[in-house]
């Protein structure tokens, strides 16, 4: 079968960086950040790969995504709530 990476509207990328790396804990995969234009990127935790793009059109805001069988989820959530993001 084929992979999936759902692509995200994203609106900042210091937002991006806070968020998806410093809080929840992704890896920035590779970026692509010209200069006075907008980015695209590819995130990842684990098996989970996300692809992010503040390009209008791109993707809708407002997606869901949803995430089964995450192994430790329990502890995550605690690691998480620990960080505790704003």
């Amino acid at each position: 079968m084929a992979i999936v990476k759902p692509v995200l509207r994203a609106f900042g990328y210091a937002q991006v960086i806070e968020f998806y790396v410093e809080w929840l804990g992704f890896q920035v995969n590779w970026e692509h950040k010209p200069e006075d234009a907008s980015f695209y990127m590819q995130l990842s935790l684990g098996d989970i790969v996300l692809h992010l793009s503040a390009h209008h059109g791109d993707a809708s805001p407002g997606g869901k995504l949803y995430v089964d069988q995450f192994e430790g989820l329990e502890a995550y959530h605690h690691i998480l709530i620990d960080k505790q993001y704003k």
